[in-house]
């Protein structure tokens, strides 16, 4: 048996017991939800902290201070908290916010960091994502990843049901039918399975340490949704600390436990908003970083990284009416078109773009990449017409071409428009795309790139043909004299 199933059957079988240990006492009952419309937008809850992992617990009180590597790339997965959220410099929640907890570590560590928390994403969305080429090549890159999903498992069942509804009093409680509890009871056990494949996918493609955060509630003691919230998502903080247990060199950092009972301070409360505050993502970022200590990874002086991202993250939604998405990745100008009726439903959609030498390995000899750029979206989105992926790059000439990258083939994109300094890529589902062009040889004092030969041959050549030229000439006319 391979070490991939055996490390996918331990984790399927932890995240069944913890699943089956926490909804005994859930689903006994009926449970009060009561939450106002003004709860909006995608964030984390929290629930019970569950057992605490062999490879330790990131506990409150650590010193935040890490000794800076002398290289190194945080990969951060997750959803809007991830993301930094309705934070001050997200250009409208398009670009990650250098407040985020990932950010914040790496500023701590020196260690550059690639955000790739998509606002919107539950743990069936980073699932599919992860099986990407875009997403595989940020794995692999990693020193370490941080990893934060699972909020949004419940939260879109919870909008689905009607229980996100408006009410008057936030603290009335609501009701929840047998049949909804059972629903509940799925999607916990979906989130069980799911965070098994995330694991187990991760661990196939790095032995990077793996920094695993569970839920904190964002709703204040003594309301009805705080209890509900509590009792609900203590089932997933309970397999994620499983996870923990099963998967090697994993930490889990803690973040329920510093939550509760600091809502108002640690969640934009008096926006109603589920998200973190600045406070509140500093504190994710302490949570992170004690569990890198635990890990065994050196502590003391900070660095100055995580400026740079190597990997470049637009993000935004489009619905059945259509809608663009778009950014500035890598030198690119990067735009995202779907028409009216494409889709049935909203998605999130995320643009990521990285480095072109990162493709490298994947050209033959006398090509040269030009762009790159990765389409993700919802798990459960199905086009019934082509978006269109734009790409705008002065370095793109007219002769370049547009090929998608699977696995590591890459396959030309029929109907693709190129054009000098833009190509126009259509498609029906996610994909990885490069853009391909001829590598131009300039040889010094050549006449032009395009032909690569020196002016000077061609010079002493062309007058050794005007001398002979000459001479016969003069001779011919001696002749006739």
């Amino acid at each position: 048996m391979s070490r991939r199933r055996r490390m996918a059957q331990r984790l399927t079988a932890a995240a069944a017991a913890g699943t089956v240990a926490v909804l005994a006492p859930l689903l006994g009952g009926a449970a009060g939800w009561a939450n106002p419309a003004v709860w909006a937008g995608t964030a984390g809850a929290g629930g019970s902290t569950g057992a605490v992992g062999t490879t330790g617990t990131a506990g409150s009180g650590s010193q935040r201070t890490l000794q800076q590597p002398k290289e190194g790339v945080l990969v951060a997965l997750g959803d809007s908290i991830t993301f930094g959220y309705n934070l001050d410099d997200t250009n409208g929640n398009t670009t990650p916010s250098h407040a985020a907890y990932p950010y914040q570590i790496g500023k701590d560590t020196g260690y550059s960091v690639v955000d790739l928390g998509v606002p919107g994403w539950d743990s069936q969305d980073l699932r599919t994502a992860l099986g990407t080429p875009n997403f595989a090549r940020a794995i692999r890159s990693a020193t370490v990843i941080t990893l934060d999903i699972g909020s949004n498992d419940l939260l879109r069942l919870a909008g689905q049901l009607h229980l996100l509804d408006a009410q008057k009093d936030p603290t009335a409680p609501v009701t929840i039918s047998p049949e909804q509890q059972a629903q509940f009871a799925q999607a916990i056990e979906t989130f069980g399975a799911n965070l098994t494949s995330i694991l187990t996918t991760i661990r196939t493609q790095t032995q990077a340490p793996i920094i695993l955060y569970n839920l904190y509630n964002p709703f204040p003691a003594g309301t009805g949704l705080n209890t509900v919230t509590e009792r609900f998502e203590q089932a997933e903080n309970g397999i994620i600390a499983q996870a923990v247990q099963s998967v090697p060199n994993v930490a889990l950092a803690d973040v329920h436990t510093r939550f509760a009972g600091r809502q108002a301070e640690y969640v934009r409360i008096t926006e109603k908003d589920v998200h973190p505050t600045v406070a509140g993502q500093t504190v994710l970022a302490e949570a992170g970083e004690s569990a890198l200590r635990t890990l065994g990874l050196p502590s003391g002086g900070a660095g100055d990284g995580g400026a740079d991202d190597a990997i470049g993250l637009a993000a935004g939604s489009v619905g059945p009416g259509g809608g663009s998405v778009g950014g500035s990745l890598n030198g690119s100008r990067v735009s995202l078109t779907v028409p009216a009726g494409a889709i049935s439903a909203g998605t999130e959609v995320d643009l990521t773009s990285g480095p072109t030498s990162a493709v490298g390995s994947l050209l033959s000899k006398g090509q040269r990449a030009v762009a790159e750029v990765g389409v993700n979206f919802m798990a459960f989105v199905r086009f019934s017409k082509p978006y269109t992926l734009t790409i705008a790059n002065p370095s793109i000439p007219a002769d370049a071409a547009v090929f998608q990258i699977t696995g590591d083939v890459l396959t030309p994109v029929a109907g693709a428009k190129v054009t000098a300094g833009q190509v126009e890529i259509p498609g029906t589902a996610g994909g990885d795309y490069i853009v391909i062009a001829p590598e131009v040889q300039t040889v010094p004092g050549a006449t032009a790139p395009e032909t690569g030969l020196p002016v000077w041959p061609a010079a002493v050549f062309g007058g050794m043909l005007m001398i002979a030229g000459t001479a016969l000439v003069a001779a011919g006319r001696r002749k006739r004299a």
